[in-house]
């Protein structure tokens, strides 16, 4: 399973809904999302029976839920399997295979259109549980809580963070959205954006400027595929930025006002 998903699944599960409330996953048409992206519709009856379909092509089967071991045992075509519970709401149900680290995750189909389940769970995460799942350039996976609903408020002073569900070393840490957060003590405190500016010649540099500022004296500048170290570059709304030795030494706006 994508890393990244784990980790947001692993984050959830203390918020899960009891499987004791079988109204919540009972005549609901699961979509259960599969490995190669196909989906397999499941209906849970509350007679006990089980339906199957894939492509149109259904089975029925029994299940049954195991209060004391908290876990559903379900036998389709002949192959009995054991699931323990692991995560459940109205929109989301997530099933561990008995004796492994296999989940079965599951997503309603009266209730979500949204076929990616990584897309899904940022959404999810992020209205109901206050939480943001992010991943690292390096392919760890980091989880900040208490942010605002602006995801650029990775920011906030005081959120916390946790990388691989386990307490933060301080240090820099960089997210494939080109977000970059300092941690200590396992609490952002302070984030920066990784802005891209590309020559009209070829060639780029890389700002990197606080999360709630535009660009300003002293934002450090990562020289791409370019030799230049000392020039003045025009950017947004005639404003010029002058770098020298990978700072931003000065920014410089127009006298005029521009409508």
């Amino acid at each position: 399973m994508n890393p990244y998903i784990k980790q947001a699944l692993c984050r959830l599960q203390g918020y899960s809904q009891s499987f004791k409330k079988k109204s919540i996953f009972v005549d609901v048409p699961w979509n259960l999302v599969e490995g190669d992206g196909a989906l397999q519709k499941v209906i849970f009856k509350r007679a006990g029976s089980i339906i199957v379909s894939k492509s149109g092509e259904a089975q029925k089967g029994e299940w049954e839920y195991l209060h004391q071991s908290k876990s559903i045992f379900i036998d389709v075509a002949g192959t009995q399997r054991l699931f323990n519970e692991f995560f459940l709401s109205e929109g989301l149900m997530v099933l561990k295979l008995d004796g492994t680290d296999t989940m079965q995750v599951f997503l309603n189909g009266n209730l979500i259109d949204v076929p990616d389940l990584q897309e899904y769970l940022n959404r999810v995460t992020l209205d109901q549980y206050g939480l943001v799942v992010r991943e690292c350039i390096d392919g760890r996976v980091a989880i900040i809580t208490n942010p605002l609903e602006n995801l650029e408020a990775l920011a906030l002073k005081g959120s916390k963070i946790e990388i691989e569900g386990s307490t933060t070393p301080d240090g820099v840490y960089r997210f494939t959205n080109d977000i970059i957060v300092e941690a200590k003590d396992s609490e952002i405190v302070t984030g920066y954006k990784a802005e891209q500016i590309e020559f009209e010649a070829g060639g780029k540099i890389e700002i990197i400027r606080d999360l709630d500022a535009e660009i300003q004296k002293g934002d450090k500048v990562n020289y791409i595929d370019t030799d230049e170290t000392d020039f003045e570059l025009e950017i947004d709304n005639g404003i010029t930025i002058h770098i020298s030795n990978g700072v931003v030494k000065k920014v410089s706006k127009p006298w005029f006002k521009i409508f």
